[in-house]
Formats: C-alpha cells, structure tokens, sequence
C-alpha cells in the first residue's frame, strides 16, 4: 500500500498547488508521483499514476459537478488516463524516472487539443504563476513549465533518495535552474503607447447558474459603475455576458454602452450573448466580445473554444438520456474569426473566459497584430474559487508568454490588470462590485514562446522520449547480429 499511497498523497499535492498557488507543493507532488514509479510492471505503472492524476483533477474539478455529474466522471477519467499514460514511459531499465516529466508535459499539451476540443483546466503549469518557473512561460510556454516542474520534482527525489543511481538526477536540477535563469532574462516587449484602463467588475451573487441567472441586474450595476469613471480613460472592459440579448444585437441593445463610450470619450469593450430559439431543436447561443465607441459598434470577436459540459454538451441526445441537462439546456455555437477586435485605439486580442486556458488563442492574437488582452470571463456559476483562482493564474502566464499587457475582468471575479511580466498591477476583491483602474501599456514585440509557439518543446519532448525506445533496439539488433556471428558454420566433407 506503500507505493499508491505514496502516489495519491502526491496527487493530492498537486492539486493543491494549483488551487492555493503553492508553486513549490507542485515540486514534492511530482516528486512523490515519479518516486512510486520505479521497479514496477507497466500495468501497476499505470494504475497508480492513474490514481494520482484521478486525485489530482477530481479535487481541482469540483465545479464541473454541479453542471453534470456524468459529465465530470467522464472528464477526470480521461485526464487521468493521460497521467497514467504518460507513467509508462518509464520502463524498469530507466535509472530515475526523466521520461515522466517529459511523457506528461507531452500528455498536457495533447490534452489542450483532444478530447472534447481540449481541457487545459487543473493542469500543472497553472500552479507556477508566483513561482520561479513562470519565467519559463516566454522562452517554453505552459508545457514547457510543466515538464520542468516535475523532471526537477522527479530529480529532486532521487537526489534523496539514500542511494541515488547516478550524478544524472542532480546534473538535470543544475539544468533546470539553468534554464530558469537564462529564460528569468528574457524581457518583455518595449512599450509603445501608455493607456488609462478600468475594468469593471459588477459582483452580485455567486453560485447561480447563468441559465438560472437575470442578466438585468448585472448590466444595471456595471452602467452604474462606469458612469463613475472621469473623462481621461482611454479603455474600458466589462465582463464575460455583461449584455444579454435575445436574437441578435439590435441598436436599441447597443444604446446605453454608445451612450456610456461617449461619456468617457473611449472604447467600451464588453461581453455579449445572444440566445436563439429553434423549433423542434434545443436552439443555440453565441458568446462574443464587442468593441463600443461614441460612433457605435466598432468590432466584434465570437467565442471559438465552448466549455465541454458548460456551453457544450458532446453527444447530447445521448447524454440527457441518463442525465439532467436543465442547467445546459442550448449549446454555443462557436465563432469562425481571429481573436482580435481592430479599433482605431489599438488591436486588442480577445480570449473570451475559457479560451483564456489556452495559450495558442493569445499566441493567435498576438500573430494577429494584437498590441493588448482582455479577458472577459464570468465565474459567477461557481461557488468554490477553483476557477477564479484558475483563470487568474492563466491570465498571468498568458501575458509573459505573449509579452502583453492584460486585463481579465469577470461580474464576481477575477479582476485584473497584469503587466506584461506576469506581475498584478492591480486587482479586485472576489465577489463584490469594484472599479479597477491603472495604467497599461500597448506593445508591438514578440516573445521567443510567441514566435516558436509549442514546436521546439513537442518536438524536443518526442526526440527525448523516442531516444531510448532507439538505443533498446539497437542493441536489440547488435545482440542478434553478434549471436547470429558467433554461430557455428555448417561444414562439408568432399567424397
């Protein structure tokens, strides 16, 4: 009981890093998960890793529950399937266990793209926001964060281990540190222009779910706010689904936000959904973020990436045949354009909440032109603060890696404006409404992670993983070659 123990309590760790923010609890939880891995067949490999990862995310996935049971069992299940994948890399011949720490880094970054168009929630890069490692984000990225954090957490283990198998455990924690140092001098991008932003957050309740929710109220308190704003701000952001509309936008929909633009004399960028009704069909909402001057609408992003259970229900006819899906009762249909709205004050990247987990939608941006993020969100459904937390963390990496300023504003939290190094130049309270204002900078540069994106780690990663599979079957073949030399040659006897 020894080793599952070992690898649940290192689960448990984990999820507590990326709930609490602990950056170093991520180091002892991978250290523990790799040190139960050693000496052990594959299939044991893969259950207690699976047990750790199941820990892991069940812990950090509680609001996924209150949306569909089935659905957050069929979710945990299919991440920790990725944990314990990632587990058989490592093989008995392995010395100390380095391919877990490459094989999960792979694993997370393929769990941004499949299943269920990806699920990058809870994953281990999200815990380093206040650690050393997020200097990581603008050389390497989230996975490249992720698999450092658990080869020096898997390195670190052996090192104290009583017998250590060899110095390549302590030379890969120089390595490591090496690396943090060299990618800790990376700056970001030359400010351009200084801009005067306020984001805006409503507050209101929390744990109601959206479809349960009048919209009214929010909208009335986040006019009510913004109306207390002078005249020298340039830029104002309100929350994910701040507006509501039945069928499409109209100009009576849009008049209070040009009449707020005007007042300021600047740009109103906020949340919008639309819900349409369908015969015979469960109709469909979109999910988008516009962009409002004193002239009227400016531009306009659609929300691309819908939440899996919360926007989107896969298989839906045959999920609410063993489910209550009263609480997704329409899915989003997703939008086709860039992640970018174009106004004359500047081009300004958009990830709308969710989107805000994956790091290729603010590169997108950012390759788009974008010289600023926002993040408009809404955490409001959840009671716990396992999103907020979340999202505040990713938005924080996200501007490292793209070398941007951000803001994230949501109606309950979080709320935000984040320098272009990750720091929080000021933030709200969760919960309760609150003006957040400060100045931010647009920029024009790029970062190594925005130029390279995730290709060098995937590539390196597969490289690093497939050299000993190579070096197994090349003396494979040199044993084969030497027994097939050493056999004796048939001789014959001339008559």
């Amino acid at each position: 009981m020894l080793r599952p123990g070992l690898a649940v309590a290192g689960g448990a760790a984990t999820a507590l890093a990326v709930l609490a923010g602990w950056w170093w609890l991520a180091l002892v939880g991978a250290g523990a998960v790799a040190g139960a891995l050693q000496a052990l067949t594959p299939v044991r490999r893969f259950t207690f890793v699976f047990m750790a990862g199941g820990t892991h995310l069940a812990a950090s996935s509680l609001w996924v529950g209150a949306f569909s049971a089935p659905g957050a069992a069929v979710l945990v299940a299919l991440q920790a399937a990725g944990w314990g994948l990632a587990a058989l890399a490592v093989s008995r011949r392995t010395r100390w266990p380095w391919p877990f720490a490459v094989a999960l880094g792979l694993s997370e970054w393929a769990r941004g793209w499949w299943p269920l168009g990806g699920y990058p929630l809870s994953q281990l890069w999200l815990s380093q926001a206040d650690g050393p490692f997020a200097a990581l984000a603008a050389l390497l990225g989230p996975i490249g964060i992720t698999t450092l954090v658990v080869l020096a957490g898997a390195a670190l283990a052996s090192v104290l281990t009583p017998r250590c198998p060899s110095r390549a455990p302590l030379a890969a924690l120089l390595g490591v540190a090496a690396l943090t140092a060299i990618a800790g001098s990376v700056q970001p991008p030359a400010p351009v222009d200084r801009l005067e932003v306020a984001a805006v957050q409503g507050g209101g309740p929390r744990g109601i779910p959206a479809v349960r929710n009048d919209p009214a109220p929010l909208f009335e308190r986040q006019i009510a706010l913004t109306r207390t704003l002078g005249t020298e701000v340039d830029l104002v952001v309100w929350p994910e689904g701040a507006l509501s509309a039945t069928g499409q936008l109209t100009a009576a929909d849009l008049e209070p936000l040009v009449e707020l633009a005007a007042g300021f004399d600047g740009l109103l960028v906020s949340g919008v959904t639309e819900r349409f009704d369908a015969v015979e069909a469960p109709g469909y909402f979109t999910n988008a973020a516009i962009a409002i001057e004193a002239d009227g609408l400016v531009d306009r992003y659609d929300k691309r990436i819908p939440v899996p259970f919360g926007e989107r229900v896969p298989a839906r006819q045959l999920v609410e045949r063993v489910a209550d899906l009263s609480l997704v009762p329409r899915d989003m249909r997703p939008g086709e354009r860039p992640p970018v709205v174009r106004t004359d004050l500047a081009t300004i990247g958009v990830s709308i909440s969710y989107e805000n987990l994956f790091a290729r939608v603010a590169r997108e941006a950012v390759d788009q032109g974008a010289q600023l993020l926002v993040v408009p969100t809404n955490a409001s459904s959840y009671v716990t603060d396992e999103v907020p937390v979340q999202q505040l963390a990713a938005a924080r990496l996200r501007a490292r890696e793209t070398g941007r300023d951000l803001v994230v504003v949501g109606p309950t939290g979080p709320t935000a404006l984040i320098r272009a190094d990750g720091s929080v130049a000021a933030r709200a309270p969760l919960d309760r409404s609150e003006l957040v204002q400060g100045q931010l900078a647009t920029r024009t540069g790029l970062t190594p992670y925005a130029r390279v994106g995730d290709l060098f780690t995937v590539a390196a990663g597969v490289i690093l993983l497939g050299m000993p599979l190579l070096a197994s079957g090349r003396a494979q073949l040199h044993r084969r070659r030497h027994r097939h030399a050493r056999r004796p040659r048939a001789t014959t006897i001339d008559s």
